[in-house]
């Protein structure tokens, strides 16, 4: 089956980029979006050639990039499209490549993990790294502007299709990861869930793999310069500005802009030191928060 790795790719993320070039290394045709402005992919390693790569005309949101990406993927050659966030990270992509392999090799339609690591059961029965889902519900609710919560909840920033569901979704599908949820359940699709850990909100550490979520918010923070929103003693919000300070400390100081390098300083003042913050986002990494 021809598997095709696909990402919107937003705000650069460096450590993203050292783990899709294990994927570049390892034959896997790979397609990105460019959502934002910041579209300055490949100088890490990477070869841009060997990435087909499409733009937006203006920056767009990520629901619209999703939709978007719908209508773009569907001419290309693929029978299975593995879906990454740019804000997943791979340390190695064994377990990656035996989940996508067995993933082609069975009869699920849509694989993808769970929200919280809470959410697993044991009557969730893995059979390889994959396990089928069957008790799928949507409740009702009322918070504009969802109307319904899926339960098991889903993370998408590491998901697989096959082209025959992908077939049956139209781009309003797309408009957000709930509403691509339920209409993927509306199918009739046989949806499988593979393993993830973590104690964080917002983020998830698999086999060779680590998701955080939500970091265009810290990154727009210290680009706007709203420190104060911050709160010293929120985990969340020291590791979030961690991450922009071990890819500076691995990088150099030259990734950000002056604005965006003073104001980390400034953060690194509010929650100790530089090392701290550091320390907080490798405790985050290797899933001890």
């Amino acid at each position: 089956m021809k598997t095709l790795l696909t990402t919107l790719h937003h705000k650069r993320s460096l450590f993203y980029e050292e783990g899709i070039s294990l994927f570049l290394k390892a034959n896997y045709p790979i397609y990105i979006y460019n959502t934002g402005f910041d579209k300055g992919f490949g100088n890490f390693g990477l070869i841009s050639d060997s990435i087909e790569q499409s733009e937006s005309k203006t920056e767009i949101p990520y629901d619209q990039g999703m939709q978007d990406l719908r209508l773009l993927l569907q001419p290309k050659d693929w029978d299975t499209i593995v879906y990454l966030d740019n804000d997943i990270f791979f340390d190695d992509i064994d377990y990656a490549e035996k989940l996508i392999k067995q993933f082609n090799e069975s009869d699920f339609d849509f694989c993808s993990y769970f929200e919280s690591s809470s959410i697993y059961k044991p009557e969730y029965k893995f059979n390889g790294l994959i396990a089928e889902v069957t008790d799928q519900k949507f409740e009702e609710v009322d918070s504009p502007p969802y109307t319904f919560y899926p339960r098991p909840h889903w993370e998408n920033a590491f998901m697989m299709m096959k082209r025959s569901l992908w077939n049956k979704l139209t781009p309003a599908d797309f408009i957000h990861s709930r509403q691509m949820l339920k209409s993927i359940f509306n199918t009739g699709a046989k949806m499988g869930v593979h393993n993830r850990e973590s104690k964080l909100i917002f983020s998830h550490v698999g086999n060779g793999w680590f998701h955080v979520g939500n970091l265009m918010r810290y990154y727009y923070i210290l680009e706007n310069g709203n420190i104060d929103v911050l709160s010293k003693e929120s985990n969340v919000d020291s590791a979030r500005i961690g991450y922009f300070i071990a890819q500076r400390l691995q990088y150099g100081k030259e990734i950000y802009s002056d604005k965006v390098n003073e104001n980390l300083d400034k953060a690194c003042k509010m929650f100790g030191s530089e090392n701290t913050l550091h320390l907080i986002w490798s405790d985050l990494r290797y899933g001890i928060l």
